[in-house]
């Protein structure tokens, strides 16, 4: 079989994508090697990744944005993006994109009606 179903971490990562891209945003892709999958997204000058995360042991959606040219992603631009996603209360920055230049990634707090067990 050449297409495989989405697991269920790409699945449940999925939800929090905007129910109708917006029209900047690229089609997403499902990558799914090395762990358990993410989804790829870039805009007219932004990359960014999106995933879930077991923090505190809690599940988090994870965004990590960078730019290509290695500029450094500021507040603003960053807001451009996470502004988009569904269920996520709110974002706090972490520090957890250092291997890529400029990069910022964040963590989304689940809304509490879709929280999900913590991921193995």
């Amino acid at each position: 079989m050449l297409e495989e179903p989405l697991n269920e971490h790409l699945a449940a990562a999925r939800k929090h994508l905007p129910a109708k891209l917006p029209f900047e945003w690229s089609v997403p892709l499902a990558l799914t090697e090395p762990h358990d999958g993410a989804w790829l997204i870039a805009d007219d000058d932004v990359a960014f990744i999106v995933c879930l995360v077991t923090s505190l042991g809690r599940v988090k959606l994870a965004v990590t944005i960078w730019y290509p040219d290695e500029r450094t992603v500021d507040e603003v631009r960053a807001y451009g993006v996470l502004e988009h996603f569904r269920g996520i209360r709110e974002f706090v920055q972490t520090d957890g994109a250092k291997e890529i230049p400029g990069a910022r990634m964040y963590l989304g707090e689940i809304e509490a009606t879709q929280e999900q067990a913590p991921l193995n």
